[in-house]
């Protein structure tokens, strides 16, 4: 039966994907990964078929651009009788665009969507920090490109700031500066 299933690998610690995540794709035969460059790819069980949509970051200029052919073709592989289980890092609800794109998408083509939670970036973040985001009078999370390209802080500045995908060096410093 048609359906997509998309599965949280979590932060990058193998043991901290979620058992109805290792489950999932541990009954699967193939697996597409919206990347192979997360650190759990190499723990996923040796029998599974992974396919990687790493290509397309190289074929388009922008990141929307990028997720949108990614949530079509998944869309397309969830229509199989097989249907599709696609993972993709942290949690699928946390700053994954994909996931969003591929449920609005699944629901016009009336293809089932599940999701399988993992890990957030948020959990370990916070640990690391030494900080319970509820009892720091709030903490704001931004995306780091968003960051990167204003001129001002999109932020409260005097309030603690989590900044997500900050994916590289660059990035970073943009942010920085």
């Amino acid at each position: 039966m048609p359906h997509v299933t998309i599965v949280g690998l979590g932060p990058g610690d193998p043991n901290l994907l979620t058992r109805a995540a290792w489950d999932t794709l541990a009954a699967a035969s193939e697996v597409f990964l919206r990347t192979d460059q997360h650190p759990v790819v190499a723990a996923l069980p040796a029998h599974l078929v992974l396919h990687s949509f790493d290509e397309e970051y190289a074929r388009f200029d922008d990141f929307a651009a990028v997720y949108a052919e990614i949530a079509r073709q998944v869309v397309v592989l969830g229509s199989r009788p097989e249907g599709v289980v696609y993972a993709v890092p942290g949690d699928p609800t946390v700053g994954e665009a994909t996931t969003w794109l591929i449920r609005a998408a699944a629901r016009e083509a009336g293809i089932p969507v599940r999701v399988f939670h993992g890990v957030s970036f948020i959990e370990p973040a916070c640990l690391a920090l030494d900080l319970d985001p509820l009892e720091t009078d709030g903490v704001q999370m931004l995306d780091a490109m968003v960051v990167a390209a204003s001129h001002v802080p999109p932020f409260d500045t005097s309030r603690p700031a989590l900044l997500a995908q900050c994916y590289s060096r660059a990035l970073a410093s943009d942010v920085k500066l």
